[in-house]
């Protein structure tokens, strides 16, 4: 999660006695010969990262950015101006130490967000605990994304006139975050037992140095998941690059993996599924099982989210410009204006390719670009064109409601009470959402190998159903998983 700040220091003037006192349990700087420096900060966002994605980032009362500088903790500024917008302003009095007309200083800035229950600041390190949490709100959505973040970004500054200015930095979070859903015997019924997060590599507090260094401690710790019904939310302090093992227990067991680890200002878990003895899917009688709901989604009828065909990130918020640029596998265009990629071409078709050599021929989907597999794990997947076929052509489809909700029942020929509700859940294109409560998309994992600018999808409203249809790659439609 990225904020932009530009940084203006401003009146340097030597007063000795005068230097803020900072929160509790944050100790006062003390230096024998100290000049106090007011500073004025005005931070906005910066970016879209996979975190900032969770919600808009806006500033709250009595937010704090600390600083540090020559490997030691300096002061704070305390937000003056801008709460509850993406852009605040900070001020505060910082003390420097054997600073000189025309000298460099690197300065480092922290944004330690307000999920932060104990937080201390020493003379060269912050201790961050996150073994108490409250970034949930009622509902288990999350909080204004800014209230979990851990964020550090450094700024070099010129002192010139008794003033240093023209400064630029931008924060990145230094802690990640999961979601995890959970479900009950009754794929229905919201889980709601407690659940503590273990396992290798996992941790629940951090020390940050106010050299920038950061690090953890040699023990791994227990951390409760937060939140209500299915969804979970956890901090995980990052820790290494190779897979990271969590174990859940405290009321329901299960076991999953990060594969590439634990990064920093990277989300983790979306829409991940551990199943607690649930079957979360229907037997039609068909090839394949239908899950009963949505990626994304708690229910039959829930929307869920939205995903571009080979995307495995969702595309659901309106703050995410769903478009070419951006779209998985894209490479620019070729010298005759056709879009080019560099997965998923047709042998047939070259001019597509922009890769080395012939095009790769692959028609479905990996395993790795299924939003589906990747998400759900185990044996999730999308389905193919020709599977969403053979659920036409083998069940009674039908125009309806669930819970109020408009969309397509497909109903087991063989035995009625078996059946899945799809909703109208519309599609993302540019920053809007299209057509919710009338049209219902859903990608397959199936390229259309005639024009590898498109996927198949199945697409319906009130009057028709193409289960073989077909549309551009970079739109952002449903996903219903298989298995």
């Amino acid at each position: 999660m990225k904020k932009t700040l530009a940084i203006m220091f401003m009146a340097l003037a030597v007063l000795l006695t005068q230097c803020r006192k900072p929160a509790v349990e944050i100790p006062s700087p003390v230096a024998p010969e100290c000049t106090t420096v007011s500073m004025t900060v005005t931070a906005g966002p910066g970016g879209k990262t996979d975190i900032t994605s969770m919600g808009t980032i806006t500033w709250s009362a009595g937010d704090k950015l600390y600083v540090g500088c020559d490997g030691k903790y300096i002061g704070y500024l305390t937000i003056v101006s801008g709460q509850n917008t993406p852009t605040g302003t900070f001020s505060g009095d910082v003390m420097l130490t054997d600073i000189s007309e025309g000298e460099e200083k690197m300065f480092h800035f922290f944004y330690l967000g307000s999920a932060t229950r104990t937080l201390k600041v020493g003379a060269t390190t912050v201790d961050v605990d996150f073994s108490s949490q409250d970034i949930y709100e009622e509902g288990g959505k999350l909080k204004n994304a800014s209230a979990y973040h851990v964020g550090y970004g450094t700024a070099e500054g010129t002192v010139t006139d008794g003033m240093v200015t023209g400064i630029n930095v931008t924060l990145v979070s230094k802690v990640a975050l999961a979601r995890f859903r959970f479900i009950n015997k009754d794929a229905n019924t919201p889980y709601d037992g407690a659940l503590i997060l273990s396992g290798d590599n996992i941790y629940n507090s951090m020390t940050v140095g106010l050299d920038g260094t950061f690090g953890h401690p040699t023990t791994t710790g227990s951390i409760s998941l937060r939140g209500v019904h299915r969804e979970r939310y956890v901090m995980l302090v990052p820790a290494v690059t190779s897979p990271a093992i969590l174990n859940f227990g405290g009321g329901a067991s299960g076991t999953t993996t990060l594969e590439e680890g634990i990064k920093a200002n990277k989300f983790y878990g979306r829409d991940k599924v551990i199943e607690v003895g649930v079957t979360n899917y229907v037997d039609l009688g068909l090839s394949v099982k239908w899950a009963t709901y949505n990626l994304g989604a708690d229910s039959p009828e829930d929307y869920g989210d939205y995903f571009q065909w080979g995307g495995v990130e969702s595309v659901t918020s309106t703050d995410f410009n769903v478009g070419w640029n951006g779209c998985p596998f894209i490479n620019g265009i070729n010298s005759s204006n056709e879009k080019i990629f560099t997965k998923y071409v047709p042998k047939e078709k070259p001019k597509y390719w922009a890769g080395t050599g012939d095009p790769d021929n692959k028609l479905v989907l990996d395993s790795e670009d299924d939003a589906a597999a990747k998400l759900w794990g185990g044996d999730w997947r999308m389905p193919t064109s020709a599977e969403f076929k053979e659920l036409y052509d083998n069940t009674v489809c039908t125009w309806t409601t669930e819970n109020g909700v408009y969309g397509r029942k497909f109903a087991s020929k063989k035995d009625a009470t078996k059946y899945i509700f799809l909703p109208a859940a519309g599609y993302r294109d540019g920053t809007d959402v299209g057509a919710t409560g009338s049209v219902g998309y859903y990608w397959s994992s199936s390229l259309y190998s005639s024009d590898p600018n498109n996927a198949h999808n199945m697409h319906f409203n009130s009057g028709s159903v193409r289960p073989q249809g077909y549309n551009f790659r970079y739109l952002g439609y449903s996903v219903r998983p298989v298995r």
